[in-house]
């Protein structure tokens, strides 16, 4: 139920009995006017009161109103009613989005940089690599006649934190294999040597009789536990979608007093601290907006007289209307944030935990519009079909109709005419 049913229906139904009372108040008043015009004049107590009835009745002039001007009424209302909500929406967004800039002009940056070194050095990722750290085939620093660019970390996709780099360190490890991108191309080398020899003797991969479920399961968690290790060390891990930016080897941007390409100024950026820990830590600008715009739904559904239970739904799952607070919210931050990069000429104080959670508000809010225009199609088309069945079975009922009248017609004139030959 939207915020405005429960106030329109009792408005609606405030109207009506008031047009009733209307109506039931002026019958009482002809009755005394006509009937005992005299008798009220001549007593002043019946004239007070007929005097009062007929200032009540004044009052109760802007009631009289027929069902249709009634009906008229309320679509006036429930659209005034929206305009005042899509208000709210707009308030709700632009102070979501006013907490995520001052927190972004605040935090992001070296703040953030150092929040997220420390959040990951309190949750017990080691600092420094450790010799009893997962082997795996994939950490393998490429031969030079590749002339890769960049440490073997940056290089090598099954290092980047994603799904993609998540499925192929799985097939790395599986296959004994290192993928790296060089020069926006895959390249996979095999990687041997004996020190990862010795850590997957006893592994399930040396195993043939062990089942391909136990190699994959056992794969997953040593990828993680790798990357695990690896995470909050000097070189840590390329943040998200980097990976994409990698494969651009395209441009020209002036960084550090040096031109690079797209793909090198994302790896410049990775080695002075734009890494995983970065963009955990930056998503402090992101989460609190989403925080914001769903306490709003919450507080929103509370003052509608919903339950409690009805509230956290609400607040869980947003309505269209907070859907597109939440888009205006994120596209506000994230123009604060490229303001501020480009003032400033520091790319390092890019949000890009603010941009993914733009791109994924945006891609679902124009998934569920295309939804919703498939959807009202299918509905004025059902409707379309319903009505022409209606009227097919009306002209079919009207046929039927017409041939029972002309059988009648036909059945009384041979009662008429008994002895008419055919």
């Amino acid at each position: 139920m939207s915020p405005t049913d429960k106030p329109l229906s009792h408005s609606l139904k405030q109207l009506k009995a008031l047009q009733a009372k209307t109506l039931a108040l002026q019958s009482r008043l002809k009755v005394m006017h006509h009937d005992q015009y005299d008798h009220i004049q001549a007593n002043p107590h019946l004239l007070t009161k007929y005097q009062g009835l007929l200032e009540q009745s004044h009052s109760l002039q802007i009631y009289q109103y027929s069902l249709q001007e009634l009906e008229q009424l309320q679509a006036n209302l429930q659209d005034a009613q929206k305009d005042q909500f899509s208000a709210q929406m707009l308030k709700y967004a632009g102070i979501a989005a006013l907490i995520g800039s001052l927190l972004d002009l605040a935090l992001v940056g070296d703040t953030t940089e150092a929040m997220g070194k420390g959040l990951f050095t309190v949750l017990g990722a080691p600092t420094e690599h450790l010799s009893s750290s997962p082997k795996v085939p994939f950490d393998k620093m490429l031969d030079r006649s590749f002339e890769a660019t960049g440490n073997h970390r940056w290089n090598s996709l099954s290092h980047h934190p994603t799904l993609v780099g998540l499925f192929t360190a799985i097939s790395d490890t599986l296959s004994g294999t290192s993928t790296h991108i060089v020069d926006a191309e895959v390249v996979n080398v095999v990687s041997t040597n004996a020190t990862l020899e010795r850590s997957l003797k006893d592994s399930p991969l040396k195993h043939p009789e062990a089942w391909m479920i136990e190699k994959v399961l056992w794969s997953i968690g040593t990828v993680l536990a790798h990357w695990w290790s690896d995470v909050n060390t000097n070189l840590g891990l390329p943040g998200p979608f980097s990976t994409l930016v990698k494969c651009v080897e395209q441009g020209e941007f002036e960084y550090g007093g040096h031109q690079f390409n797209l793909a090198d100024v994302s790896y410049e950026l990775y080695r002075d601290g734009l890494d995983f820990r970065r963009y955990v830590a930056d998503g402090i600008v992101p989460l609190s907006i989403n925080l914001f715009i769903r306490w709003c739904a919450w507080h929103e559904a509370i003052h509608t007289e919903q339950s409690k239970g009805e509230a956290i739904k609400a607040a869980i799952h947003l309505s269209p209307e907070f859907q597109q607070a939440l888009l205006i919210a994120h596209t506000l931050c994230a123009g604060c944030n490229l303001t501020k990069v480009c003032l400033t000429g520091n790319p390092l104080l890019i949000n890009v935990s603010q941009w993914l959670s733009l791109s994924r508000q945006g891609l679902k809010f124009v998934i569920k519009k295309q939804a919703n225009h498939r959807s009202k199609e299918q509905k004025e088309t059902a409707k379309s079909f319903q009505e022409s069945k209606t009227m097919i079975e009306r002209l079919q009922s009207l046929n039927s109709k017409q041939k029972q009248l002309q059988a009648q017609a036909q059945s009384s004139a041979g009662r008429r005419h008994p002895y008419t030959k055919s």
